[in-house]
């Protein structure tokens, strides 16, 4: 686990799970990022990229914290099978959250809608 922000974790795992609710209420937009399996969340003073270390679309993930110059202000990188009670919350937060994006934002997305409008097209 990369150091956290707070030495128990407990804040940035409140602002992930804040970031994960509002995400799947539809309160929240994400864009992609330079990578397949990167998204960003734009905030007014602050922004955050969630993305896979491996590339994979599956844990562990990657999350940057940006200010509001564009510099990263911190990087975590959550571990698996972390001994760390806050890390494994932090790890249930991120999955349905990255799940969720992934599957709005990824770009398998718009393959999908556009094979739903040519399906329809021809029905």
């Amino acid at each position: 686990m990369t150091s956290m922000p707070d030495p128990s974790g407990e804040r940035l795992l409140r602002i992930l799970d804040n970031l994960q609710r509002r995400t799947l209420a539809g309160a929240l937009e994400w864009t992609r990022g330079s990578r397949a399996d990167a998204f960003i969340y734009s905030g007014k003073n602050a922004s955050v990229v969630l993305q896979t270390q491996d590339r994979d679309g599956l844990p562990p993930y990657e999350v940057d914290l940006i200010d509001g110059d564009g510099a990263v202000a911190l990087t975590w990188t959550t571990e698996l099978n972390s001994e760390h009670a806050v890390e494994q919350q932090i790890i249930d937060v991120l999955t349905p959250l990255y799940q969720r994006i992934a599957a709005q934002y990824g770009p398998a997305a718009g393959v999908l809608d556009a094979l739903e409008r040519d399906l329809l097209d021809e029905g």
